[in-house]
């Protein structure tokens, strides 16, 4: 067991842990499936991109052709495999398409299904986890350095949030006087600040 941690401030999710698991086997047995991942679990934000991952199958038939197929109990069409049949085994992409999804969590199932395999069909579980949307800025920070009596600088912040997300900005200090500002005070989706 291990995990991969992935930490981004101004985030809703973070640090956020994707587990991973190592298998050791010995060779497949004859006519059954298997796949790496057993199961498999996604982060997305409200209207973000979609995430992928690989699925790797085994039928333990060499030669067998099999198909594979993506079904959701929840949310609508948001998750899809492709290519869509194989044979002997391979490797597959799996997508979870946030999409018009709001925040919640949502099911889903890649199905494997081989004849002559003792384990047809073979349900591959999947979670979708799609949190809501979350402030991103380029640069994160930055400061201004000025000699008395100078005159003002300007730098500028890029704003991105989930598409179709109004937003507001307003400017404060904790000490110095009103000495920042910035405009414009509002935006939707994304926007340059100064």
């Amino acid at each position: 067991q291990g995990a991969v941690t992935i930490t981004a401030s101004g985030t809703t999710n973070s640090p956020f842990k994707v587990p991973v698991t190592l298998i050791v086997s010995a060779s497949t047995a004859t006519g059954k499936i298997a796949t790496n991942p057993t199961s498999m679990t996604f982060s997305a934000i409200v209207g973000g991109t979609a995430p992928t991952q690989r699925l790797s199958v085994d039928v333990g038939l060499v030669g067998a052709t099999f198909s594979v197929a993506a079904s959701t109990t929840s949310g609508g069409n948001w998750l899809s495999v492709t290519p869509g049949s194989g044979a002997g085994g391979g490797s597959f992409t799996v997508t979870a398409t946030p999409g018009t999804l709001g925040a919640g969590t949502y099911q889903g199932t890649v199905t494997i299904t081989a004849a002559g395999s003792s384990n047809s069909p073979f349900a591959v579980p999947v979670t979708l986890t799609v949190s809501g949307e979350t402030i991103r800025t380029s640069p994160a920070s930055f400061s201004f350095q000025i000699s008395v009596g100078g005159a003002p600088q300007t730098q500028s912040l890029g704003v991105s949030i989930a598409p179709g997300v109004s937003f507001t900005a307003s400017a404060a200090t904790s000490n110095g006087g009103n000495w920042l500002s910035v405009t414009p005070s509002s935006g939707t989706n994304t926007g340059l600040l100064q």
